[in-house]
């Protein structure tokens, strides 16, 4: 079964421990962060967190129209995730 589809959220399985990728850009500057499912007590409620924050950083960054870029990261390009050091999340 495929994947929900979620713009700027990208889903990493290939890492431990598996979790969500939040990537928004805009003005040349790059913003992400990753829930871990694990810390966030599984699939959904990581995903649950992820979208929160996606919503609140496009409203932030004040996305409109075309100014706000969704990053889509491919799973093989990015490096192991550290369960001690997930980067935020």
């Amino acid at each position: 079964m495929a994947e929900e589809q979620h713009d700027g959220i990208t889903r990493i399985g290939n890492v431990h421990p598996p979790g969500w990728l939040v990537g928004l850009g805009r003005d040349g500057k790059t913003y992400s962060r990753y829930f871990a499912d694990k810390k966030y007590g599984g699939k959904d409620k990581a995903l649950g967190q992820a979208l929160i924050y996606r919503d609140v950083l496009a409203g932030m960054l004040g996305a409109t129209g075309n100014t706000l870029h969704h990053l889509d990261m491919p799973e093989p390009s990015l490096p192991a995730i550290d369960e001690d050091n997930d980067h935020g999340g």
